[in-house]
């Protein structure tokens, strides 16, 4: 009896926690399968909040990086560009520096070599910046056949320069034989150097309140609006419309001025055209007045 009454609470005990305990295991595994595909959201959420997270990340450091890069790249080529007017200039007047003026030369094709390279390297920074924000795994994707022929045009003309090695060689450009009137091929391609206005422009877009401001960022990204030269050439002219066009003539006019200085010679009277008078030829020539005190003595001034 004794025996009896030991067993009777224990298989009672085992059966009441077993009926006990079967219906709560039971509710356990659904929670915790509902758990479960909680705990997987959650971690997709962190591992897609985490992805945007890195991705901005990358963005704003690719965005600093290319201005960064941009602005170099101005420094760089607006310096090769004063380089090439002193050396012009040495040469307008004849002032026997050779040795000078090969220096000059050197220093140029140095600084175009460094501007090549930062052509590559500003669009590389670029193709990547694209792929992060367009969600692009490999970078190579956004290498168009187009961005490939605007990296070689590109490169093309920061690669115009005088050469130092090229002899004093004239092309001949005037119509009258008698008069020996010629243009250095030097002269020519130091006029093509002013191409490099360009980098100018893509300085602009990069400082401009208009991309560098989070607001405009977010409306353009929404419309699909690029902010490009032409975009913040309309907005500048829009908000301030006499101070922009004022810097544009100006700029055009000083370019301009001394391009017709440094093509026009003539060896039958003062030599180079001085940049006074080459201002007020191209004045005459813009307004076409044309009071012919002046005339152009080479078929490239023409």
């Amino acid at each position: 009896m004794a025996d009896d009454n030991l067993k009777v609470p224990l298989i009672g005990l085992n059966t009441t926690s077993n009926t006990s305990y079967t219906q709560p295991m039971s509710i356990n595994l659904s929670t915790e399968a509902n758990n479960g595909s909680k705990a997987v959201e959650i971690l997709n959420k962190i591992r897609i909040s985490s992805s945007i997270s890195e991705r901005l990340t990358k963005r704003k450091q690719l965005t600093k990086r290319r201005r960064l890069v941009s602005d170099i790249m101005c420094l760089v080529g607006l310096l090769g560009v004063c380089l090439m007017i002193i050396e012009n200039e040495l040469a307008f007047h004849n002032t026997g520096e050779y040795q000078l003026r090969f220096i000059i030369k050197l220093i140029i094709t140095v600084t175009t070599f460094l501007l090549i390279v930062l052509v590559f390297y500003y669009h590389s920074v670029d193709i990547r910046l694209y792929a992060v924000n367009n969600s692009i795994d490999d970078w190579k994707v956004s290498l168009t056949p187009s961005k490939v022929l605007a990296i070689i045009g590109e490169a093309f003309i920061c690669l115009i320069q005088p050469l130092p090695w090229l002899p004093d060689s004239y092309i001949s450009s005037s119509a009258n034989s008698s008069t020996s009137t010629h243009v250095p091929v030097n002269v020519i391609l130091s006029i093509f150097m002013f191409t490099r206005v360009y980098l100018v422009c893509r300085c602009l877009i990069y400082h401009s309140t208009i991309v560098t401001d989070s607001s405009s960022q977010s409306i353009g990204f929404l419309n699909r609006v690029k902010f490009n030269f032409k975009f913040i050439l309309k907005a500048y002219l829009t908000q301030h419309p006499v101070l922009s066009l004022a810097v544009i003539l100006f700029t055009i006019f000083l370019i301009a001025s001394w391009c017709l200085r440094a093509v026009d010679y003539n060896s039958t009277k003062d030599g180079q055209l001085a940049f006074l008078d080459a201002m007020y030829l191209f004045m005459l020539s813009l307004t076409s007045l044309g009071y012919g005190d002046l005339i152009p003595s080479t078929n490239w001034g023409r």
